[in-house]
């Protein structure tokens, strides 16, 4: 699903998470979901830290 607001953004990440093969490593099921390759470690962790910052992006799109 294409979504251009942060809760479409975020769910659309959860969903994929949840469908990854439990028997992979945390970092590797980030990378493939965020595109990343797993070596790239500081533009892996810098999307990991835009996929927790939507939670405030949502939180401040329903006070509006």
């Amino acid at each position: 699903m294409d979504v251009n607001n942060p809760a479409g953004r975020l769910l659309n990440i959860l969903t994929e998470g949840k469908a990854a093969n439990k028997n992979e490593s945390c970092r590797e099921v980030w990378a493939k979901i965020l595109g990343v390759e797993e070596s790239d470690s500081f533009l892996l962790i810098g999307r990991v830290g835009k996929v927790f910052s939507l939670a405030d992006s949502i939180s401040i799109e329903l006070k509006k």
